[in-house]
């Protein structure tokens, strides 16, 4: 590309991708060229050796303190492919992985640890999930829809979004959350994008039913549209998907007792065969995928709404993915939310226990 003279700088991720295409022609369907191979393999090698490391590593550590736990952290521990690996081959039972393993999740260990020193150490404080964020509400978004409409977003909105003008936002606040989930899965089924936000955002960078976009797990034309014109990012990337406890064996060839270690999308697991045409828009190359495996404890309201959604479906599992576009963190206030349903191709959006919506003249699925 340097050598063909194309600049990239400061294009949008689509306009990139349309440049680099002019360039290198279309993308190929056939395997890798040989000419290419080579870098594949490097790839390839470099994660094997990770894992292989990292299971030599924890086979040291369990001949040295005799214990089933394992506790995982550092950058390394996002890696689903060697989590997993860890869970069904190292001497140990079980697997714990904070919900934010990284840098980000530093603080929450400390401040433990601190409190551990100082004898203030709680078992509920060991007992946190990941919605550690701001809880907001949904009312400054909904005073908001009286003095935005979508001509005041049209010169924001991405390149190739074909809102029309005489487009407008609709919304529907429920008194519970069974009517939402119902018509929440309504729209779900229809193949729209639906933007799901409530109670604190997820500590870490896993969108976990607070801060989520969501659509049809077996869609992967509508995969493929999320990807372009909601995400804003490079459409090989795979998605994951949440699913209910009661569910998940359905979908995951796993052992049962390593089910409650996939509560975070933290493991590449294996996919049932049978089943992998019904979450098809969320599969690895290999057909594993990256689950979150959902219970009524600890996200009743997500809960709900894959209880709702199984219902219509056939089993309670959604395409899951974070409430961000490309290269930004999860959208922290409603009202981050609803900028990006205003400037993207997301077709309603949920704060709590309010629905909004665009009426179009024309149900638009695919561009």
């Amino acid at each position: 590309v340097t050598a063909a003279g194309v600049p990239l700088g400061g294009l949008a991720p689509d306009e990139a991708e349309d440049r680099l295409r002019d360039v290198v022609g279309p993308r190929s369907e056939e395997p890798i060229p040989a000419d290419q191979q080579r870098f594949a393999n490097v790839a390839a090698s470099i994660q094997l050796v990770l894992e292989e490391r990292v299971l030599a590593l924890a086979g040291l550590l369990h001949r040295h303190v005799q214990s089933p736990n394992l506790c995982c952290a550092g950058g390394v521990a996002f890696n689903c492919v060697a989590n997993y690996r860890l869970l069904r081959e190292s001497p140990f039972e079980n697997l714990y992985i904070p919900p934010d393993p990284g840098d980000g999740g530093t603080s929450v260990g400390t401040s433990l640890y601190v409190a551990a020193q100082q004898g203030d150490l709680t078992p509920g404080a060991l007992q946190h999930g990941p919605y550690l964020g701001e809880n907001h509400g949904a009312e400054t978004v909904l005073s908001l829809l009286d003095h935005v409409s979508p001509d005041h977003v049209l010169p924001y909105m991405k390149r190739g979004v074909s809102a029309e003008p005489g487009t407008r936002w609709s919304v529907e606040t429920f008194d519970g959350v069974e009517a939402l989930c119902a018509a929440v899965t309504d729209r779900l089924m229809e193949g729209e994008i639906v933007g799901w936000v409530q109670g604190g955002f997820e500590m870490g960078p896993r969108a976990l039913g607070n801060r989520s976009i969501l659509a049809r797990p077996d869609d992967l034309d509508n995969a493929m549209r999320l990807s372009r014109m909601v995400k804003e990012r490079a459409a090989y990337r795979p998605y994951a998907f949440s699913v209910t406890t009661e569910d998940a064996l359905q979908l995951l060839d796993i052992a049962p007792e390593h089910v409650r270690f996939n509560r975070w999308m933290q493991l590449a697991v294996p996919v049932v065969e049978s089943q992998k045409e019904r979450v098809r828009a969320t599969l690895h190359v290999d057909g594993t995928t990256r689950p979150q495996v959902c219970d009524a404890e600890q996200n009743p309201r997500y809960h709900a709404l894959l209880r709702a959604f199984g219902e219509r479906f056939g089993v309670s599992v959604l395409l899951n993915t974070s409430f961000n576009p490309s290269g930004y963190p999860l959208v922290a206030s409603p009202v981050e939310a609803l900028v990006m349903f205003a400037r993207t191709d997301m077709d309603a959006l949920v704060v709590d226990n309010s629905l909004i919506w665009k009426d179009r003249a024309s149900t638009k699925k695919a561009e």
